[in-house]
């Protein structure tokens, strides 16, 4: 059962589904008003759920491929490192960062 857990990590098909989701999940919260968008599908926990199991898979994945001699995938390596930190990253501010607005008087600044 855990074999079979892992070898989901490993799978790029995985990737494939999970970034499908996020894109049609990011494509819903679009269109809704922004205020609601933000709240239904941005700020939720099955949102920041399907970017977290993203970057778990992006990390399996890359550390599974990754060959630190060969230098032809450093480029590949790079690119999959700032994909995993801009993932988290979103993650982070979604979930311990407060959203809260403050209002000036008009003529203060």
């Amino acid at each position: 059962m855990i074999n079979k857990i892992f070898s989901l990590f490993w799978s790029t098909r995985a990737a494939l589904v999970l970034l499908v989701l996020i894109f049609l999940s990011c494509v819903v919260g679009a269109s809704l008003p922004s205020d609601v968008g933000k709240e239904a599908v941005f700020s939720s926990v099955w949102f920041n759920l399907l970017l977290v199991l993203l970057i778990v898979n992006i990390v399996f994945c890359t550390f599974k491929r990754i060959k630190i001699l060969r230098l032809s995938l450093i480029g590949t390596t790079i690119f999959h490192l700032s994909l995993i930190l801009l993932f988290a990253g979103i993650v982070y501010d979604q979930l311990f960062f407060l959203k809260e607005q403050s209002v000036l008087p008009k003529g203060k600044l």
